[in-house]
This record gives structure tokens, C-alpha cells and sequence, in this order.
């Protein structure tokens, strides 16, 4: 009996002790780590959780992390004795439009990638137009490319390319990469200088 008494006492002494942990213990040390590096100085000033309740830092954190375009999922984890962690998954930036970045699924978002296919447009694109233009980007692994009016332009191996800014990506960049095996194959003679993928069949030019 004398055995159970003991391990009930210290079994709620431990649950009491989690249960008050967040209003006990203040914070004085916050780190954060994304797929890409530490990423404290982007989510909030060290300074401003330091002595903060671990409660309130963790309110804190998750209000103004939630609010951050670049945010596509996050943790917050304590680490004893007055440590808190942050755990970030940021999105992935896809394409770069005059200078802002996008995601995979056309959403503007703070970040940089100097990786990305880099487009310049005479008129802004919707998102769907985004999307579309960086899968593709992605696929045929360009580096430069124009958006004008209707149209995605761009010079592969030599060849000028139009393509639309909405419809299948993979088939697109399937079309591209055909029409490129079968440019390879022709002799110099034959010279096709551009090649528009905007209608149901090619034109060559």
C-alpha cells in the first residue's frame, strides 16, 4: 500500500509539475531551424520572448509565425531548462517574376533562391498563370524567360520557343522536349529558328 501511495503522489506531483511548467518556466533562450538554416532573425527578435513565460512566448511564436507568407508548416518544442525551439518547414521558392518570389503554387512569398528560373513580364500574371509558368520553368530546367501578353518566350539550345501560360505543364514540357529530338536529328540546312507551341499542332518557323 505504502508502495502505490508513493507512486500516486509522485505521479500527480509530475503531472502537476507539466501542467504548471508553462506558467513557471520563462524563457531565455529561443532558437529556430528550417530546411534551409537558422531562420531566428525571420520569425521574431530573440529579445522581445526573453523573460516571457513559456505560455505566453509560445502565444507569441504561434501568432506571429501563422501570419508569415513563407511559412508552410512549423513546431514549437521546449527544450530544458529555458530553451524554446522552433521547427520550420518554409515553402519552396519556384520562380522569380521581376524581382518577387513565388511559390510552386503562384503564391507571392518573402524568400530568395538564386536557383530559380528568372522571367520578366510586360504585364503581371495571375496565379494560375504562375503556377503553371514555374512548373514548366522547373521541368525544362530554364534559367531566363519573358512573359508577353499571351505567351511564354524563351531560347532553348538555340531555338526560340512560345509557349502558352496556361493548360498541361507535363505535356508542354513534353512537347518541348520532343520537338528538340526531333530538331537534333534534321540537317543544318533545315533550319527552324522558332518553334510556337500556342496552338493544337506546332508552328514551326
Amino acid at each position: 500500500m505504502l508502495k502505490l501511495a508513493s507512486f500516486m503522489l509522485t505521479f500527480f506531483l509530475s503531472f502537476l509539475f507539466l501542467l504548471l511548467l508553462p506558467e513557471i518556466v520563462k524563457v531565455q533562450r529561443v532558437s529556430c531551424e528550417s530546411q534551409f538554416g537558422n531562420c531566428l532573425d525571420r520569425i521574431i527578435v530573440e529579445s522581445e520572448l526573453e523573460g516571457l513565460k513559456l505560455s505566453r512566448a509560445k502565444r507569441e511564436l504561434n501568432e506571429g509565425i501563422s501570419g508569415l507568407d513563407f511559412v508552410e508548416d512549423f513546431e514549437l518544442a521546449y527544450e530544458p531548462p529555458r530553451g524554446l525551439s522552433v521547427f520550420i518547414k518554409e515553402k519552396t521558392v519556384a520562380i522569380e517574376i521581376d524581382g518577387v518570389f513565388y511559390s510552386a503554387e503562384g503564391e507571392a512569398i518573402s524568400g530568395k533562391n538564386d536557383e530559380v528560373t528568372r522571367i520578366s513580364a510586360s504585364r503581371k500574371p495571375d496565379r494560375q498563370e504562375i503556377a503553371f509558368v514555374a512548373s514548366v520553368s522547373q521541368i525544362l530546367g530554364l534559367r531566363n524567360a519573358s512573359i508577353v501578353a499571351d505567351r511564354l518566350e524563351t531560347n532553348i539550345a538555340g531555338v526560340d520557343f512560345i509557349l502558352p501560360l496556361t493548360g498541361d505543364d507535363k505535356l508542354t514540357a513534353g512537347k518541348v522536349r520532343l520537338i528538340l529530338s526531333q530538331l537534333n536529328s534534321l540537317s543544318q540546312e533545315t533550319k527552324i529558328k522558332e518553334v510556337d507551341l500556342r496552338f493544337a499542332s506546332p508552328v514551326l518557323r
